[in-house]
């Protein structure tokens, strides 16, 4: 279980939060060729990341210290699993109820990220599912969940910071899918006190996302949706099933 810490400043870290992509808005507004600013709105994580070096050096250290204490390879994988089972649960659902036909995009934008991690795959993967789970991680649960423990009960600290989590996102279909995995991030963050696990969970999230996005694009058969769906479903619970066997070899051990 994480300890809570009562010099964790909230609204430090928000303001992190926001003031990078307040960087990003003057970028975009001050230049107008869309490779670039796709660019520049790929690379935000980036920079939040850089404030978080310069700004939040003893808490990075004090999560960093706790998580190495505490990290266990085989969760790693089971949580780098769970990612991938609730990205691929959660794009069927959305296949079979008709909510993959949604489109509130955040106007040209959104449409030239995805046109850009599609354009150069590799640089897309790295920065979507190595750049970005490493730095929204440390700042959504190893610090704005963290600190919003101290003063809060376990469920307004876990709601408060996946719904601010899922703001980042650019359209709807993202914050409900990004809403849910910061909430079972925030949980899993909470019982084991590794900032590493929340971080696999987020990378076989968007490592899930971006595959079927390669593979199928927008037009999943709803068929397959099902298969998907009761794959994961089967998957997640072997999981379960696993990380209890782990947890009571664990304990007698202990």
């Amino acid at each position: 279980m994480i300890r809570t810490v009562k010099s964790y400043r909230i609204r430090k870290y928000i303001s992190l939060f926001f003031i990078s992509n307040f960087i990003m808005f003057l970028l975009i507004e001050a230049l107008t060729p869309k490779s670039l600013i796709t660019k520049i709105v790929v690379s935000s994580d980036i920079v939040t990341g850089i404030l978080i070096i310069l700004f939040c050096k003893r808490e990075l250290r004090e999560i960093l210290k706790e998580a190495n204490a505490r990290h266990k390879n085989f969760l790693f994988l089971s949580m780098f699993i769970f990612g991938i089972c609730y990205s691929m649960a959660m794009i069927s659902l959305f296949t079979l109820t008709g909510m993959d036909k949604i489109n509130i995009e955040h106007g040209e934008i959104s449409y030239e990220i995805a046109k850009f991690v599609y354009d150069h795959r590799l640089l897309g993967f790295i920065t979507i599912c190595v750049i970005a789970p490493i730095i929204e991680e440390i700042l959504f649960r190893g610090l704005i969940f963290r600190g919003l423990l101290y003063k809060n009960n376990l469920i307004t600290a876990v709601f408060i910071s996946s719904a601010i989590f899922a703001l980042l996102h650019f359209n709807l279909k993202q914050a409900i899918m990004a809403f849910g995995e910061g909430v079972f991030a925030s949980l899993i963050y909470f019982y084991y006190g590794s900032i590493f696990l929340p971080i696999a969970i987020h990378i076989g999230h968007n490592f899930a996302s971006l595959s079927i996005a390669f593979l199928f694009g927008t037009n999943l058969n709803k068929y397959f949706a099902l298969v998907i769906l009761l794959v994961s479903v089967c998957v997640t619970v072997i999981n379960i099933v696993v990380i209890k066997r782990f947890e009571k070899k664990r304990l007698e051990v202990s």
